[in-house]
């Protein structure tokens, strides 16, 4: 496996009361790079997430994350080694502070006292990383989407993460959220993380991508670098 390569998925076959869904599919994954995963609703890219973050196990194939042949089990145990997803759907305490949500069960503490200060100054050196105009202290149930969603990707880059799977991240957003947002990807991915990157905009994808990956009927039909191939080729993989 080349040293560059985070996350490789080999034969990866997933069937559901014997109706199989993903058809030996071989992904690779890259340190520092933006991989896009497209595809028609219904090609498979829901259970693909899930086997990424381990919601699912696969029904047969292998794993390797770093380099080593895994199998977490439990999405708690992906986050703990250092892949954090981003669903759709926000992930957040919203009766809490930020700092509250960035080190929900992973406190810091000095014998048995939580050091409230540190956790607040972390914080803060993360939103300022981030360009996030809000405070530590904010109250997450307040902030807009595209806000909850920089506080997701905090809570990640707080645990000290590799790898972040992001799942239309950008449903709800306007135009200059969708920047913002992108702006923090391509800082994220300097810093060497690797982002997958699920979308069914094609136009955020060509703006965004390293790679670009198709799938469709549970299958990859082919993966690209970015400036490779147009539009019309893409929705030509995604069509048939």
């Amino acid at each position: 496996m080349s040293s560059d390569i985070i996350f490789e998925m080999r034969n990866i076959v997933k069937s559901f009361y014997g109706f199989t869904v993903l058809k030996n599919m071989s992904l690779d994954f890259r340190r520092g790079e933006i991989h896009c995963l497209v595809g028609e609703n219904g090609a498979g890219k829901s259970t693909l997430i899930k086997i990424l973050s381990d919601v699912y196990q696969p029904t047969s194939g292998e794993i390797f994350y770093k380099g080593e042949k895994v199998e977490f089990n439990t999405p708690f145990k992906a986050m703990q080694a250092g892949i954090q997803t981003i669903y759709q759907e926000h992930a957040v305490f919203p009766t809490l502070s930020v700092t509250e949500n960035l080190f929900a069960g992973n406190e810091i503490v000095n014998g048995v006292v939580v050091n409230k200060k540190e956790m607040r100054e972390k914080t803060k050196e993360m939103l300022k990383y981030l360009n996030c105009s809000f405070s530590p202290d904010t109250i997450v149930g307040t902030l807009t989407d595209s806000e909850q969603k920089l506080v997701e990707i905090a809570r990640g880059l707080i645990r000290e993460s590799q790898l972040f799977i992001l799942d239309e991240p950008t449903s709800s957003f306007g135009r200059h959220e969708i920047e913002f947002l992108f702006e923090v990807l391509n800082r994220m991915r300097e810093n060497g993380k690797s982002i997958i990157y699920i979308s069914h905009h094609l136009e955020e994808t060509f703006e965004i991508a390293d790679r670009i990956t198709v799938i469709k009927d549970g299958e990859k039909i082919n993966t690209y670098n970015n400036g490779e191939v147009d539009k019309q080729v893409i929705i030509s993989d995604m069509v048939g």
